[in-house]
């Protein structure tokens, strides 16, 4: 994760977060293992659902919800 601040004059900056998939994928497999503990889904006994079928379910979403975490502390770190 790489966090940078660049002045464009006296008043104004622009702040840049730069996230690899390295950053966050660990995060969202744990996640999505969480979830998996509690997820009742049909055709599936409570906390056994497959790993691929929750990633085709809810891996989008669980990623764009840690990004968005990700990027929210590290804004608040920085400033």
């Amino acid at each position: 994760m790489n966090v940078s601040l660049q002045n464009i004059d006296k008043v104004s900056a622009l702040l840049t977060v730069k996230l690899e998939k390295a950053d966050y994928q660990e995060k969202v497999d744990k996640s999505l293992r969480a979830y998996g503990q509690k997820a009742n889904i049909p055709g599936f006994r409570k906390g056994k659902v497959p790993f691929s079928m929750l990633m085709k379910m809810f891996g989008k979403s669980v990623r764009v919800e840690e990004i968005n975490r990700l990027v929210s502390e590290s804004l608040y770190n920085y400033i």
